[in-house]
């Protein structure tokens, strides 16, 4: 027996396994967000409105695959991811905004640059919130990989 691989001590990894995990919802997210940016006409309104019904979506896989909760009080979550995904809506708005000022003469591809650039920080965010506060171990039970708290 060896070393594991550094794919393998990665897959082991709980952190790094959950922010897998969660990016690939993410990029599903991402997914129907640009389709429904597009069909609301690639604007302030569109991002806001693609945002908020991608993480609907965000908020299921999530607690159910990306962080394996399986805890009962789904709705003081739902609560609380959207208060999260709230402040990331801010975050995510202004950053269009602002990344749209030097790329509006682009177009439609400065539009579509100015979404992607302004998803990492949110990204960030979002992960962090929804692992430290929506999707925490309960102090009575030991998180995945035995950390209670965690």
């Amino acid at each position: 027996m060896g070393r594991p691989s550094p794919l393998e001590r990665l897959r082991r990894h709980e952190i790094a396994g959950q922010f897998i995990r969660y990016a690939l919802v993410g990029v599903l997210n991402v997914a129907v967000s640009l389709v429904l940016f597009t069909v609301f006409g690639r604007s302030v309104p569109a991002t806001m409105i693609a945002f908020v019904v991608s993480n609907t979506i965000s908020f299921f896989l999530n607690k159910r695959w990306a962080f394996k909760d399986v805890r009962v009080d789904v709705v003081r979550q739902y609560v609380l991811f959207f208060a999260f995904t709230g402040v990331g809506l801010a975050l995510f708005v202004g950053q269009f905004a602002l990344y749209r000022i030097p790329l509006d003469h682009y177009g439609t591809n400065g539009k579509y640059a100015a979404y992607l650039l302004s998803l990492p920080i949110v990204v960030l965010w979002n992960f962090t919130a929804y692992r430290r506060w929506t999707f925490r171990a309960s102090p009575s039970s030991p998180a995945p990989g035995g950390f209670a708290g965690v």
